[in-house]
């Protein structure tokens, strides 16, 4: 299945190249695998293992004018067994936008990548990522472009130092799997009135820090109901030659009695090679929620340990093999977080399994 799908996009290989021009250029990228989960199903791998899981991108840009770009990216993605995989679309429009630069200042109007954490706009990109994505505890299915206005500034200060800052405003999507006290819940909701920035301090030995923050009002799909919500958090990151090391925080809360999410990742990739290199990373979802008339309860949603043997067949193919171990109560099956006891809410044992990945990574 992923030599198939790697001699599918090689063939089309120099078609591609021969169309590029001085103003219309081509980009794409296909992140293919197989899957086996252990006890439960978990992000679209069932125990019986899938191979229909993939992620295909295809971009085109056009540069009108020297300031002046309009960019288009379709994302073709198969979820395995995955609960989302009804509320996913065969094929998407990720991106349109049109872009316009001005000395330090960019902006973009449309469909635009959202400035939100170190890997947002390649969390698709298999070759730039040591896992087969970025952890979902983070990302989830959600948040991924902003359809509105985006400006960027961009100033270097001196030693090394650099700052970058985006504001924005319009909207987005959210499409996740929870398990709540009442059963599976797939959630589909867009953010609407969404305002937000993210800043981001390049310092020298190629460390990275970042601030996030966004207000929004999250519209739910199936019964229209409003809630006012936001995220804020933070990212930090060092990259050098033969070492990377990289961590994110994420917090959402509402206004009023609501869950409260928080969500981080760490993770390590030691590159001792050109062909070689390795990861290993953890993810921590925790959940409050506000049972009526009770104190909140806290349930460690989710923890996560992963680890990740690449191999680079060149600069654009990557095979990888990862293998993950999980706990918590955030599966593709029902594991009831809490149960009540004399009246108050308490939270149940959690469940666990493992899951690996096989997987092809290629961009052009």
């Amino acid at each position: 299945m992923l030599l198939r799908h790697l001699a599918v996009i090689a063939a089309l290989l120099p078609a591609v190249t021969r169309a590029q021009s001085e103003n219309f250029s081509f980009h794409g990228s296909l992140n293919a695998g197989y899957g086996k989960s252990t006890n439960l199903p978990v992000i679209g791998i069932p125990t019986e293992g899938t191979a229909d899981y993939r992620i295909v991108t295809l971009q085109a840009r056009y540069k009108a004018t020297d300031k002046d770009q309009f960019v288009v990216q379709l994302l073709n993605r198969r979820v395995g067994t995955s609960p989302l995989r009804n509320a996913i679309g065969d094929l998407t429009t990720q991106w349109a936008y049109w872009q316009r630069s001005a000395g330090d200042l960019t902006f973009k109007v449309g469909r635009a990548p959202l400035p939100r954490g170190l890997m947002n706009e390649v969390r698709y990109i298999g070759t730039v990522l040591p896992f087969f994505r970025v952890a979902y505890e983070y990302t989830y299915d959600a948040f991924d472009a902003n359809d509105g206005v985006v400006v960027s500034y961009r100033k270097g200060l001196g030693d090394a130092f650099r700052f970058e800052g985006h504001v924005f405003g319009g909207g987005s999507e959210n499409r996740n799997v929870r398990s709540e006290a009442a059963g599976l819940s797939v959630r589909v909701s867009r953010a609407s009135n969404m305002r937000g920035a993210q800043f981001y301090l390049d310092a020298p030995a190629g460390i990275r820090l970042g601030l996030y923050g966004d207000s929004y009002d999250r519209i739910d799909d199936a019964t229209n109901t409003h809630g006012m919500r936001n995220h804020h958090g933070f990212s930090a990151q060092m990259e050098r030659q033969y070492v990377t090391v990289r961590a994110e925080h994420m917090r959402e809360t509402g206004y009023g009695p609501m869950s409260d999410l928080r969500n981080t990742y760490a993770n390590v990739i030691v590159k001792p090679t050109e062909t070689w290199r390795f990861a290993v990373e953890q993810s921590i979802g925790d959940q409050l929620v506000f049972p009526t008339g009770q104190p909140s309860v806290k349930i460690p949603a989710v923890r996560s340990t992963g680890g990740a043997v690449n191999y680079l067949l060149s600069s654009n193919t990557v095979l990888k093999l990862e293998h993950h171990w999980r706990r918590g109560y955030q599966f593709d099956a029902f594991v009831p977080p809490t149960k009540t006891v004399n009246g108050a809410a308490v939270v149940q044992p959690s469940a666990y399994t493992n899951y690996w990945i096989l997987s092809a990574a290629f961009s052009f």
